[in-house]
C-alpha cells in the first residue's frame, strides 16, 4: 500500500496477522526517524519465527492521495524484509481491508514449494 510516514514515501505491507505496526531499523535510520530505545522485545512472526523490536518510532502515516494522517507508534525491527508493516489494529481503525480496500494495490500470496516447483 503506497503512502508516507512523516512525508517519506513508502510501500507498506498490510498484515492482518500482526498485532503491531513496525518499521525496519534500516528504514528508520535512513530517513532520520527518531528512534526511542526500548528494552528488546521479541515479536512472534508467521511460521514460528521471531523479530526483535529494539525501539519505537512515532510517525504519521498517510495513504497516497488521501488527506487524513494517522498518528501511530511503530516498533523498530532490527531485521525486516519490509520497510513498514501495518498491523491489525491500524487496519481495523482505518477500515483498510473493508470499506477502503482500494488502498491495497498489489496482493502478496504465499506459495508452497514442492521440490523445485512452486
Amino acid at each position: 500500500m503506497p503512502g508516507t510516514i512523516n512525508g517519506v514515501s513508502v510501500n507498506a505491507l498490510p498484515d492482518w496477522g500482526s498485532t503491531v505496526d513496525a518499521v525496519s531499523g534500516a528504514f528508520a535510520i535512513q530517513h532520520g526517524l527518531q528512534i526511542s530505545p526500548t528494552k528488546t522485545q521479541s515479536i512472534r512472526l508467521l511460521g514460528g519465527h521471531t523479530a526483535d523490536s529494539i525501539g519505537r518510532v512515532v510517525g504519521h502515516f498517510k495513504f497516497r492521495d488521501e488527506e487524513a494522517a494517522y498518528r501511530r507508534e511503530f516498533h523498530v525491527l532490527r531485521k525486516s524484509v519490509c520497510d513498514v508493516v501495518l498491523g491489525r489494529g491500524f487496519l481495523d481503525l482505518s477500515k483498510t481491508l473493508t470499506e477502503h480496500c482500494h488502498r491495497v494495490i498489489e496482493r502478496v500470496r504465499p506459495c508452497v514449494r514442492n521440490g523445485r516447483r512452486l
